[in-house]
């Protein structure tokens, strides 16, 4: 066990993080004996459970590397892949927001707005994660338990602890649950673009779930076109952020709809010249250019032709850049 420093913890004042053993025996206690509401026809609510082990998850993946945790679409996305691993179907439906709000019971989580601790009278009662993410800025673990956090064989057994107590998983972590859950539901996304294209309003029967495609559409998008522009083929990044875009063909303030085969990656300048109508996509996928568009010289590659995925089942919906066409260029 790694030698701690010592820190006071503001949590418990005067109190001193000098003993590592004593205080993960502490929180083991702890994380077996949370709070959890009773089910109607038996058994309790495993959402706190799980919101830990997504957070343990995070922390371990390098996901999350400071104590000003947000509400992000990778900690919902692996959120849900535990869930759907841990909770079987006649289980209560997954919902992040209920864990994320209601942890701060348990004495060791926080949710902070403008620096400060929020009551559950300031919360009030979100019932969505984008009314939640209006009301604080981030959650925080208290100083004791980020401390302790930060050492790999604590997050083991607090993990240990979670899925023996909560769900009698006995195997290793790393079995019983996704290793990579973005990973994972990017590849299960791709997969349902093999069904039907609904170019019509798309309405997920669940907030998470809607959360997580949006969170995973650019990924897909990016990863099916190589992370170049489908026009121009430029690439270009530095560290985390590309000049590359993840384009909505049927926009996503009028049809929701995030099926990888509604999006194109594109550049930031082809990205602003589709949305605008100056150009589109032909039905043999030659790029058009708008007669309105102005200094369109070199703007697209002569006899542009639109770079299509390897997999023939997400090339582009037929009836979305129909409907761009129809709707969009300035030519039409």
């Amino acid at each position: 066990m790694d030698k701690p420093k010592l820190t006071t913890s503001p949590s418990r004042p005067g109190y001193l993080v000098s003993d590592m053993s004593s205080l993960l025996d502490e929180y083991i206690r702890r994380f077996s004996n949370l709070h959890r509401a009773a089910l109607r026809g038996g058994g309790h609510a495993p959402h706190k459970p799980i919101l830990l082990l997504a957070l343990l998850g995070e922390i371990e993946s390098g996901g999350v590397t400071e104590n000003c945790i947000n509400l992000s679409g990778p900690l919902v996305v692996r959120f849900c892949s535990y869930w759907e691993a841990l909770v079987p179907s006649v289980k209560p439906s997954r919902g992040i927001i209920y864990p994320f709000r209601y942890l701060i019971h348990e004495g060791f989580w926080e949710l902070v707005r403008d620096g400060q601790p929020l009551t559950p009278a300031d919360l009030g009662h979100p019932t969505s994660i984008g009314q939640l993410t209006s009301a604080i800025d981030y959650g925080r673990f208290t100083a004791d338990l980020w401390f302790l956090l930060q050492k790999h064989t604590a997050r083991i057994r607090l993990r240990d602890c979670l899925l023996t107590t909560y769900f009698g998983v006995v195997e290793s972590p790393a079995v019983a649950l996704p290793a990579n859950p973005m990973s994972y539901q990017i590849e299960r996304l791709k997969v349902e673009s093999q069904a039907r294209f609904r170019s019509r309003w798309v309405s997920e029967p669940r907030e998470d779930k809607y959360f997580v495609r949006h969170t995973l559409f650019p990924a897909v998008i990016r990863s099916l076109y190589d992370d170049a522009c489908a026009v121009c083929r430029v690439h270009a990044s530095a560290g985390s952020a590309s000049v590359v875009e993840a384009a909505h063909i049927l926009p996503f303030s009028e049809f929701h709809n995030d099926d990888p085969r509604n999006g194109l990656a594109l550049c930031k300048n082809h990205h602003w010249a589709f949305d605008q109508g100056a150009i589109t996509v032909g039905s043999d996928y030659t790029v058009k250019v708008s007669r309105q568009l102005a200094t369109a010289g070199g703007f697209v590659p002569r006899h542009a032709r639109l770079m299509l995925p390897a997999d023939a089942n997400c090339f582009p919906a037929a009836e979305a850049l129909a409907w761009h066409r129809e709707n969009r260029w300035l030519d039409r």
